[in-house]
C-alpha cells in the first residue's frame, strides 16, 4: 500500500511587484491563502514584474536578503509581527523560465515555518486579521546605482490572508529567564500595601500571572496596574512578539 505524503501546508504565490499591494492568490487553490492554526507551513514565491512570462521574472540579485512577515492588520506603526523569516541571497533559487514556475519545478525563494513558530489565531470577519508582507533589502551595489541607501526596503508584496482553526493546540513558548514559573515580583502600591505578582503555568500551556495568588490574567491582559507619578494608572501585560515574550505597558507599544 502506498504511504501517504507527509508535508507542510503548502502555498505557491506569484506576486506582481509592479502592484505590490494587490491581493495574491495561491496558485494551487486559486484562492486567498488560508493558513491553519498551529500547522507547519511552506511558502514558495515566484516574483514577476507584470504578467509572468519569460523575461519578466524579477531579478533578485539586487537584494542582499528577502524578508518575510505575517503581522496584524492594525496601524503599521504598532502592528504586531507574529511570524518573521529572512532569506539570504545565498539561498535564492534560480527560476529561469515561467514554464518552470507553472510546472511547479522551480521557485525563487522558499519560506519554511515550523508548527511551533505558527502562533497565529483564527481570523475574525471576512477580510482576515493578518498581512503577509515580503520586501527586499537592497545590496550596496544596487542601491548606489539607483541613488538609494544600502539595505533600503523595496516592497515585493503585501496582502491579507485568512487563518482558520485546525484544532492543533497552540502552546506559548517557555518564558526566558528570569521569567519562569514561581518568579515573584513585589510592588508597593498607592494604598501602601505590598503585592506580589507570581508567574505560573495555566490551562492549555498558556502562561498566566497571579496577583497575591488570586485570579488569572492571560497573555495580553493586564498583569498588574501601577499608579505613576503623573497620577495615571498604567497596566503591565505580557505578550508574544516574534515568538518571544515581552512586557507591554497599556497594551500600546512594546517595552
Amino acid at each position: 500500500m502506498p504511504q501517504p505524503k507527509i508535508s507542510a501546508q503548502y502555498f505557491r504565490l506569484q506576486p506582481n511587484v509592479s502592484t505590490p499591494g494587490t491581493a495574491v492568490v495561491d496558485q494551487l487553490s486559486n484562492a486567498v491563502p488560508t493558513v491553519a492554526t498551529g500547522a507547519a507551513l511552506e511558502f514558495d514565491f515566484g516574483f514577476s514584474d507584470g504578467a509572468l512570462a519569460d523575461g519578466t521574472i524579477l531579478d533578485l540579485s539586487v537584494f542582499d536578503s528577502v524578508e518575510f512577515r505575517i503581522q496584524s492588520t492594525g496601524s503599521p506603526h504598532a502592528n504586531t509581527p507574529y511570524i518573521t523569516a529572512s532569506i539570504a541571497a545565498a539561498n535564492f533559487q534560480n527560476l529561469d523560465t515561467a514554464a518552470h514556475w507553472t510546472d511547479l519545478s522551480k521557485q525563487q525563494i522558499t519560506v519554511d515555518i515550523s508548527s511551533t513558530q505558527n502562533i497565529l489565531q483564527p481570523s475574525t470577519g471576512a477580510t482576515g486579521n493578518y498581512w503577509l508582507c515580503v520586501f527586499g533589502k537592497l545590496s550596496a551595489v544596487a542601491a548606489a546605482a539607483a541613488g538609494m541607501m544600502a539595505g533600503d526596503a523595496v516592497p515585493l508584496c503585501f496582502f491579507q490572508i485568512n487563518v482558520i482553526d485546525s484544532g492543533i493546540p497552540i502552546v506559548a513558548p517557555a518564558l526566558p529567564q528570569p521569567f519562569k514559573v514561581g518568579t515573584k515580583l513585589s510592588f508597593v502600591c498607592a494604598d501602601g500595601l505590598t503585592r506580589d505578582l507570581t508567574l505560573g503555568n495555566g490551562p492549555g500551556g498558556i502562561w498566566v500571572s497571579q496577583v497575591n495568588q488570586a485570579g488569572y490574567n492571560g497573555p495580553g491582559q493586564a498583569l498588574f496596574s501601577l499608579y505613576c507619578a503623573d497620577a495615571n494608572w498604567r497596566d503591565l501585560s505580557l505578550q508574544l512578539q516574534d515568538g518571544s515574550w515581552v512586557l507591554a505597558i497599556n497594551q500600546n507599544g512594546h517595552n
